[in-house]
């Protein structure tokens, strides 16, 4: 109804033991002649892949239509490798006119990411940006996740004496943003901009045996928030608040496990109790940005973890107490 006729044709083009691509003319009898291609390669250390789509002058909107990608994977050693996927989309009606699946008609953010990670026995880290683009005319502009130009990460943990163990999580984002300031209340502590620094140095003690354990683990949360600029700021907040909460925690779990016969075919049954401890004390966090921060879907793995929040802008208080019972059935073989 709206593109008419759309033929697509794929030419696979074999220009190397280690590249090749695939060009694709697409003719919609609506809109004109689209050209679509895929470039992928391999090389000895890298990998990856290009994908576009071009539309001159569509015979509909009298725009230039167009997508663009590019992911890759490059091994800079045996810690440290870059990724990037990065996007581009000429428009937001893009997806909705062009898709031919709901995964691709449903689109309506585009990020682009690109970093170096690492990883060695103890330690990981992360040195990354990441950007969002609208893709769809039903997301408001301004309403976009914020953009993380840049973000550091680091996170270790290491066994110590006999029974300890040291760790530390750590990030440094800058949050940058468009500004939106729509009159609505609702948007009183977002902000354009700022940086956030929030570290949790932890230590646990994990006893274990070969069918039970027991790790208590105490921690401290501080995150400190700088630069803010945007609309509280210019209500006369301060362009600078801090955070700093305990978290303590007990974990414990026994692992009991019989054999069974059933239908002629023989089973290994597991009874998993566990018993998790939780205590943050309450702090105020209203004055707190939310850049990154929304309450987590609430599930199985809810009972086990010490924040319902997913990001750092927000830490939940605790007191309680959560005890679970699972069991498996696992063939014998």
């Amino acid at each position: 109804d709206v593109n008419g006729l759309d033929v697509r044709l794929p030419v696979y083009l074999n220009l190397a033991p280690n590249y090749d691509a695939t060009i694709t003319p697409r003719w919609l009898s609506k809109r004109g002649l689209m050209t679509q291609g895929e470039f992928r390669y391999m090389t000895e250390h890298s990998q990856g892949q290009f994908n576009g789509t071009w539309l001159p002058n569509d015979d509909l909107t009298g725009e230039d239509r167009s997508l663009l990608n590019w992911k890759s994977n490059s091994k800079i050693n045996r810690h440290w490798y870059t990724s990037a996927n990065l996007n581009d989309v000429s428009d937001v009606n893009y997806f909705s006119d062009f898709g031919d699946n709901i995964d691709a008609t449903s689109i309506s953010l585009l990020s682009s990411t690109a970093g170096v990670y690492g990883r060695g026995k103890y330690w990981s880290a992360t040195l990354m940006a990441e950007t969002w683009q609208i893709a769809s005319p039903l997301v408001i502009e301004g309403n976009e996740p914020y953009r993380r130009l840049p973000r550091l990460q680091f996170s270790a943990q290491k066994p110590f004496a006999r029974w300890f163990e040291a760790g530390m999580s750590f990030e440094a984002v800058r949050f940058s943003h468009e500004s939106f300031d729509f009159g609505n209340p609702a948007w009183a502590r977002r902000y354009d901009s700022g940086n956030r620094l929030d570290v949790l140095p932890y230590i646990r003690m994990p006893f274990s045996g070969s069918s039970w354990f027991v790790t208590p683990q105490l921690g401290w949360r501080y995150t400190d928030y700088s630069s803010l600029e945007g609309i509280p700021v210019d209500n006369g907040a301060a362009d600078s608040v801090s955070r700093s909460v305990p978290i303590a925690s007990l974990d414990a779990g026994a692992y009991f496990e019989r054999s069974m016969n059933w239908g002629g075919q023989d089973y290994v049954q597991t009874l998993e109790p566990r018993l998790y401890y939780l205590r943050v004390p309450y702090r105020d966090q209203s004055d707190l940005p939310l850049f990154d921060t929304g309450e987590l879907t609430y599930s199985w793995s809810s009972l086990l973890r010490d924040n319902r929040f997913g990001g750092a802008d927000r830490q939940a208080d605790a007191n309680q107490l959560a005890l679970a019972l699972s069991t498996r059935v696992l063939s014998a073989s």
